[in-house]
């Protein structure tokens, strides 16, 4: 007759290791017409070592996070202070800002909300330009406001060729 099989099973628990607190200080560095660099602390106690950490924009008008757009990092992610450039924005535009952190047990809660604004940008073109009322002395121009006005604008230059 065989004997029973035993095997002998050693577990370890790691009480300390869950989802990372929300990470602090969520702050920019620089802001220009087209992008921005955000800063922010690490979580005090993280819980476990943190392998990600998740970026969110959006443009703060639109007051949906889920619109907007996520950036993941993974690397230098020893450092207690993190930095990211976004890029490819639109000038003179909020944008609202929010980080989570994540260890080997899932993500943590988003941090709180930041704002900044982008400079003004140069604006694209003028749409739809039209000429009446053509004589020898005078032209009546008109036309639409640039698809991208990136900022405030504050007057048009008309150039004769």
């Amino acid at each position: 007759m065989q004997q029973p099989f035993k095997v002998n099973i050693i577990c370890t628990i790691f009480p300390h290791i869950t989802v990372p607190p929300a990470p602090s200080k969520v702050t920019f560095s620089v802001a220009r017409k087209d992008w921005f660099i955000v800063a922010w602390n690490a979580p005090s106690h993280p819980h476990g070592v943190i392998i990600s950490y998740e970026l969110r924009y959006w443009k703060t008008e639109s007051e949906n996070p889920t619109l907007g757009n996520k950036v993941r990092i993974t690397k230098q992610l020893a450092s207690q202070s993190q930095t990211k450039k976004v890029k490819d924005l639109e000038g003179s535009i909020g944008y609202s800002v929010q980080i989570r952190a994540e260890t080997t047990v899932g993500q943590g809660p988003w941090s709180g909300i930041a704002t900044i604004t982008t400079e003004p940008g140069e604006p694209s073109p003028p749409r739809s330009l039209m000429a009446t009322n053509i004589t020898q002395t005078s032209i009546t121009l008109s036309w639409e406001l640039p698809q991208y006005p990136n900022g405030r604008i504050v007057h048009y230059i008309v150039c004769r060729k």
